[in-house]
């Protein structure tokens, strides 16, 4: 019988707590699940710069997903398995469509990232204050970026907007829609752009191609719309407590939030576990009687109204599989979770 023998983690607002920290706890389940030989990686926006302080941590960290699937990267050799850039075209309609908005862009070339001097100490306007001291440390900032993009037009594999205007915000998305590449929105006001067929799911589809791995024995944790992809394309979809809407409806359970260590919960809890059938998930599913918070839940996904207050941690708990035998369309909108 097949078992869940990968895990993924998406970092902010998943594996790191609202402090940007790993927690001792959530530290020791990764230890625990390397030691016994399973294998755990971030699938992230991020970029290699930008996770390497939190790697020193976990040497025995084989891959990394990052630039939101753009990139998938051996650890143990330094090399690039795939890495799919914007095409340059792309990249200067990209930037000609944003030359008016008030907006702070973040250029990641290869696996660093830069940003423009002018942007430096502006970071809580554009409402991204939450990486501001990450920038300080990682990021290169530069005078120019047209001639950064002279140099490097060729290998950027993620642009990150932040706008300040809501308005400008949704203007910008109407004309990325009609463009060939990818946007999700990691935080408010948020587009990070990749390149076609790029995301968390595919790089999760092929490092399991690499790996020789069927993608059921895998599982995903996210929190938010860049996860929906890689949570719908993993064995498993785990939605932290504090998912999004749309990251909880693509999801199959749900554990606690960043704040209460729901990646060791769903290490924990599944990894290394055999995966159910068919029938067992459907008799699970009817099994299941929505009560309390799972009835809140259900009636949130419907559109009705909950009846309980929200709980910080929750304990792990499914949710209408995707495709079972128990799922139902969503009507209404999550809120508060």
């Amino acid at each position: 019988m097949k078992r869940y023998t990968l895990l993924t983690a998406d970092m902010d607002g998943t594996v790191l707590n609202t402090r940007k920290e790993i927690t001792p706890r959530t530290a020791g389940a990764i230890h625990q699940a390397l030691a016994d030989g399973w294998e755990v990686l971030f699938a992230t926006g991020r970029c290699l710069a930008e996770v390497r302080p939190y790697l020193t941590d976990f040497p025995d960290m084989h891959y990394l997903l990052c630039h939101s699937g753009a990139t998938v990267t051996d650890l143990r050799t330094g090399q690039d398995l795939c890495s799919l850039p914007i095409d340059p075209a792309t990249v200067e309609k990209v930037l000609a469509v944003t030359a008016d908005a008030d907006a702070a862009a973040v250029f990641f070339l290869g696996n660093e990232l830069y940003i423009e001097e002018r942007f430096r100490g502006r970071m809580p306007y554009f409402g991204c204050q939450c990486f501001e001291a990450l920038y300080e440390k990682c990021a290169h900032w530069v005078p120019d970026r047209d001639a950064l993009l002279a140099e490097h037009i060729h290998d950027v594999r993620k642009l990150n907007f932040f706008f300040h205007d809501h308005a400008e915000w949704l203007r910008c998305g109407e004309i990325f829609r009609t463009m060939p590449l990818e946007y999700a929105s990691g935080i408010p006001n948020n587009f990070e752009i990749t390149a076609p067929g790029v995301s968390k799911g595919e790089g999760l589809r092929l490092l399991c191609r690499t790996l020789g791995l069927d993608i059921r024995q895998t599982i995903a944790c996210g929190d938010e719309g860049n996860d929906v992809s890689i949570l719908r394309a993993a064995g498993l979809g785990v939605a932290m407590g504090n998912a999004t809407a749309e990251a909880l409806a693509a999801a199959d359970v749900q554990v606690a939030d960043c704040d209460h260590d729901g990646v060791a919960q769903a290490i924990e809890t599944y990894l290394g576990r055999s995966i159910p059938t068919e029938s067992e998930e459907c008799a699970q599913d009817q099994n299941t009687a929505p009560t309390g918070e799972a009835a809140d839940a259900e009636n949130l996904l419907s559109g009705a109204t909950p009846t309980s207050g929200r709980k910080e941690a929750r304990p792990c708990r499914p949710l209408p599989r995707r495709g079972s035998c128990f799922a139902m369309p969503i009507t209404g909108s999550m809120i508060g979770c």
